[in-house]
């Protein structure tokens, strides 16, 4: 299914009337410890006390905190969470994560809602290489991405993905792989 630019989903959620929801409104903080699924069982919740911007914290016992982690890196991984968003509105999604695991690298993770992405440039989110906490935003580094949501239930995935041009490479190396392995059967067959 091809999905829409955010640009074409901006112009949707403006003559559609949405509107971003009030500074003054308490923020949505869906705490990643209280995933609710994951597509493996190796991704669960976790500790970490590296720093006190982490919820829970606390410097003296271990309590669960995190999710994912370096456990969370094959392609078609996920993990779920369920949240009820207190008002109908356009929100503004922002994810406190780390990833110390693959300098030079990004992880790249598919965002869904309720069964659908959003919008196209939700399929590629970016978490830099940095060995502290970050605050990423959904945003291209100039626009801000806004996410609508009816009042209610919902479920948020984030999924391993990767980069459309990784994707390509990585076809064509399998490609590449296949051709080889043929040639091989046919030498061993001569042989």
């Amino acid at each position: 299914k091809d999905v829409k630019k955010y640009s074409e989903i901006k112009k949707e959620y403006k003559a559609n009337g949405y509107k971003e929801i009030s500074k003054d409104t308490k923020p949505l903080i869906i705490e990643a410890e209280k995933q609710k699924r994951s597509s493996q069982n190796i991704l669960r919740p976790d500790s970490d006390q590296s720093s006190p911007e982490l919820s829970p914290y606390n410097a003296m016992s271990k309590v669960i905190n995190v999710s994912g982690g370096d456990n969370w890196k094959n392609v078609t991984e996920w993990i779920e969470w369920d949240f009820k968003a207190p008002k109908a509105g356009l929100y503004k999604v922002v994810f406190h994560a780390k990833q110390g695991s693959k300098p030079d690298f990004s992880s790249i993770r598919k965002l869904v809602i309720d069964g659908e992405v959003p919008f196209k440039e939700a399929e590629t989110i970016g978490f830099e290489y940095d060995l502290d906490w970050q605050s990423v935003e959904l945003s291209d580094g100039k626009e801000l991405y806004l996410l609508y949501l009816e009042e209610g239930e919902h479920t948020l995935r984030l999924e391993v993905s990767l980069t459309e041009n990784m994707a390509q490479i990585i076809k064509e190396a399998t490609a590449v792989q296949n051709d080889l392995i043929e040639i091989y059967r046919k030498i061993l067959m001569v042989t």
